[in-house]
């Protein structure tokens, strides 16, 4: 039975006596990769209490997972969880004066607080071995944290879209339909005896009813698994129906609780990213701050991040050559496409042939030949000529043909 309990501090009478109980229990320092057998203690003492110092908050360790691994070949044992010893020893006699302490609460992976120190008690008759494993990078808190941030970031147009309105829909109608079978079966137990034993034994018997069904869930879903897919496909599809014949949500009152409610969720994902606090709290306050930003200063700010990001090369200059041979592309390209236009529908011929010095030339450019002559080649090539125009040259005129 795991008891998780908050001790404020020990009555002056009791604190003799519970140094003296401390005396009588081994505890024992945790360190990262060192297995730590109970044969040494054992069977005299059925009490053992771990402890872990924890280290001190670093950047480097936002994303570190510190759990406790207990081999043990029973289900017959308990563990507790403290602060320190104190802690441990105080809920193991807590639970050692319970009217009912036969429920276990079978935990072989605890999951320590990687920052602050935390002892964890373990009472069995058992051998047992206990080691403590330390992920620096945990990639499911990281996953949790790009989640987070990918729910908030695209919270508002989630909360207008069709293919998100009725997924979500059809996966609430099947959690609904789950919790009614849940409510249904408990309405079958006896209604005396099942409160009467919640009376006398507490949250310690709803956990352990809890454990018990997630355990034999797996179990219970291969032998009906039939029924259990039967069941969840008709929730489904009268989900379906439902959002169906209702529509998507139009109303922009309710899309903005929509985009509030996934924004919160979010948030919360990224709080339980990570183990450091602190870390994870600025985040969410930058985020809240971001989200609290006007529109025109957001779109400001990245603008000015994506300039410092990724910043445009300087323009190089062209040389002589350079330029000479990209004209040269450019003019034959533009030629070739100004032959295409006077080839189609588009082009009024007997409007463009009036207006030329020479139609015949202009038909010989059309079917292929060059729009410069012999003379004005040679005139070019024997002329010095300049890269820039000059201002008073207004280029070529429709008279030149």
């Amino acid at each position: 039975m795991l008891l998780i309990t908050v001790v404020t501090g020990q009555p002056e009478e009791q604190l003799p006596q519970l140094q003296q109980d401390l005396g009588r229990y081994p505890q024992l320092d945790l360190h990262p990769g060192k297995n730590m057998s109970s044969t040494s203690f054992m069977p005299d003492v059925i009490l053992a209490t771990y402890c872990y110092a924890g280290e001190r908050p670093s950047v480097a360790a936002i994303f570190k997972s510190v759990w406790m691994s207990i081999d043990i070949g029973s289900d017959q044992f308990t563990v507790y969880r403290g602060a320190n010893a104190s802690d441990v020893l105080q809920q193991h006699k807590v639970a050692s004066g319970q009217l009912f302490t036969l429920l276990p609460w079978r935990v072989r992976h605890v999951r320590l607080p990687p920052f602050e120190p935390t002892c964890v008690g373990v009472e069995t008759v058992e051998r047992y071995s206990v080691q403590l494993s330390v992920r620096h990078v945990d990639y499911w808190l990281a996953l949790l944290l790009a989640a987070g941030l990918a729910l908030f970031v695209a919270a508002e147009p989630l909360s207008t879209n069709v293919v998100f309105h009725y997924s979500s829909g059809v996966a609430i109608g099947m959690f609904g339909a789950v919790l009614v079978a849940v409510f249904v079966l408990s309405r079958l137990l006896p209604r005396r005896s099942s409160a009467l034993a919640f009376l006398f034994t507490g949250w310690s018997l709803a956990l352990y009813l809890l454990q018990y069904v997630l355990e034999n869930l797996r179990q219970h879903l291969i032998r009906y698994r039939a029924y259990v897919l039967g069941y969840l496909a008709v929730s489904g599809l009268l989900s379906f129906a439902i959002c169906y014949w209702y529509g998507p949500v139009k109303d922009r009152r309710s899309q903005t609780l929509i985009k509030w409610f996934l924004q919160l969720v979010g948030l919360g994902c990224v709080y339980m990213s990570s183990s450091m606090s602190e870390a994870s709290m600025a985040l969410v306050l930058l985020l809240v701050g971001w989200q609290a930003l006007p529109v025109s200063v957001g779109v400001r700010m990245r603008a000015a991040l994506r300039r410092r990001l990724f910043r445009p090369k300087p323009r190089k200059l062209l040389s002589e050559q350079e330029y000479l041979e990209q004209s040269a592309v450019a003019t034959r390209q533009a030629l070739q496409e100004l032959r295409q236009y006077c080839r189609s529908p588009e082009c009024d011929a007997w409007r463009t042939v009036s207006r030329l010095r020479t139609p015949t030339r202009f038909a010989d450019f059309v079917e292929g030949a060059s729009h410069l002559s012999d003379e004005e080649v040679l005139e070019y090539e024997l002329e010095p000529t300049t890269l820039l125009p000059r201002d008073d040259d207004d280029g070529a005129s429709e008279d030149d043909w």
